[in-house]
């Protein structure tokens, strides 16, 4: 089997696992919206990214070094996996005990501070299953990982189900998310064994060696959380809890999509490391189009088709009374594109070495972007914390994608970029035309809506030569 093909099989692989797992997260997500309302939502979404913040913090960028590392061929694979799940497990002690101490002073009332103690023992399980995760991706096995994602997501709805028909209250329900994190991480533990063999020795130069190169990693990681999800907290600050959860609704649909690309990159990130380390500049070339082409394929019609049905995508999911989300969703998804697109090139920049590099754009922007939140939400609420993450990500993809060109002066072309724009904007003047006189599709049309919009796009795209047809054959031949 080509590289092409083995690449599209198991992102096809992950991209239906990840679907299937983000449309029971998003259930549990739309039971939540209308079990607790915008004004308990923006409480749990207060805890929810204090969180991910937290955990994205204390990741300190290690699950890309071993992607690289277990990819790279004078490296043992079981001598890394081994070296990380064993300094991750000191990790996660520090984690704990650090997460404590927040519980105790964040400046919150106390079922929220409960609440990010014990939401932050998810991340504990998300870290360890990130280690399995990787081994799938080098062996190209991503039904495992498909199949783990859905079982996680299944426990998370199951658990969200149960603690409502009990009636709990806002503290007891951040438990689903444990639940759920942990089934993930077993059963990733369970169908990885056969590809692993620990052995629990410290390699103390090893581990001091990955240090040294995983810090710039960690700072850019921290710089970029900090002003993707600074906003949120800081509109805590200033806003009630119902504006928190009007913003925490749509900024959780977007959590879900985001994962996306990196579910591709992280299937292209080891091809893009082999191609790069052998000296073979066009096999990199080639990648680096092709996985362009692919992000741009699959964003198009987020950024084009979400502003004709953001008001239906509400209503079904949260109900009325987060009716006010339909524009702020409009907005984010414009950040979401430019996540898309330009992901390629924020993974291209470890496979280049140039970590360091980008730490000064990280730093820059995350300062000017907590300035401007600080400035702007206290008069603008919600929508001034939209309008900056959506800025944020163009100014991202922009640094992201100069640094990659000064290594290795790949310019993208942009033939199939244009003709999905133009596909999506076909498919979303359709859809215009189409919607009810009240410019919202109900349940059952929504759902009939999406998928021929989907069927349409591909065709327009298709019929323009935005796919070739000697590619589809490729992908389609097994």
């Amino acid at each position: 089997m080509s590289t092409t093909r083995a690449l599209a099989h198991n992102t096809l692989i992950q991209f239906i696992g990840k679907a299937v797992g983000t449309v029971l997260a998003l259930f549990a997500s739309t039971l939540l919206f209308r079990y607790l309302g915008p004004s308990e939502y923006g409480k749990f979404h207060i805890i929810l990214t204090i969180v991910q913040l937290s955990g994205i913090i204390g990741d300190l960028g290690l699950y890309l070094i071993v992607l690289n590392d277990i990819s790279h061929p004078k490296r043992e694979s079981n001598h890394v996996l081994s070296q990380h799940f064993m300094f991750r497990m000191y990790l996660n002690a520090m984690y704990l005990l650090i997460m404590a101490a927040v519980a105790l002073v964040a400046p919150y009332e106390s079922a929220i501070r409960l609440g990010i103690f014990l939401m932050s023992f998810s991340n504990i399980f998300i870290w360890l299953s990130q280690i399995f995760q990787t081994v799938f991706q080098k062996h190209l096995v991503s039904s495992r990982s498909a199949l783990s994602e859905i079982i996680g997501r299944g426990v998370l709805l199951l658990a969200t189900i149960l603690m409502m028909r009990f009636q709990v209250g806002l503290v007891p329900l951040t438990i689903t998310v444990v639940a759920g994190n942990c089934a993930q991480f077993f059963l990733s533990w369970l169908l990885a064994r056969k590809y692993i063999d620990f052995t629990w020795r410290v390699d103390a130069s090893y581990i001091i060696g990955v240090l040294s190169r995983t810090w710039p990693v960690a700072v850019c990681i921290w710089f970029h959380l900090l002003y993707f999800k600074a906003d949120s907290i800081i509109l805590s600050w200033y806003v009630s809890d119902y504006e928190v959860g009007i913003y925490g609704m749509p900024y959780r649909i977007i959590e879900t999509l985001v994962t996306l690309p990196l579910v591709f990159m992280g299937l292209l990130f080891p091809i893009l490391n082999d191609a790069y380390g052998r000296g073979s500049k066009e096999a990199f070339r080639f990648h680096m189009q092709s996985g362009f082409d692919a992000l741009a394929i699959m964003s198009a019609p987020l950024i084009f088709g979400t502003p004709v049905l953001a008001k239906s995508i509400v209503l079904l999911l949260g109900g009325s009374e987060f009716l006010p989300s339909a524009p702020v969703l409009s907005i984010l998804m414009i950040g979401v594109y430019m996540m898309f697109i330009g992901s390629i090139f924020a993974h291209t920049v470890i496979t280049v070495s140039s970590q360091k590099t980008m730490i000064k754009y990280y730093a820059i922007l995350a300062a000017f972007m907590i300035v401007l939140n600080i400035a702007l939400i206290p008069r603008y609420s919600y929508f001034a914390a939209a309008w900056l993450t959506a800025l944020g990500e163009v100014v991202m993809f922009s640094a992201a994608f100069v640094v990659v060109w000064k290594k290795t002066h790949f310019v993208p072309r942009v033939s199939v970029l244009v003709k999905s724009i133009i596909s999506a904007i076909l498919m979303a003047g359709a859809l215009y035309f189409i919607r009810p006189a009240n410019g919202v599709f109900h349940n059952a049309s929504l759902f009939i809506a999406l998928p021929l919009s989907l069927v349409l796009y591909g065709g327009i795209l298709y019929a323009i030569g935005g796919v070739k047809k000697e590619t589809v054959r490729e992908v389609m031949r097994f």
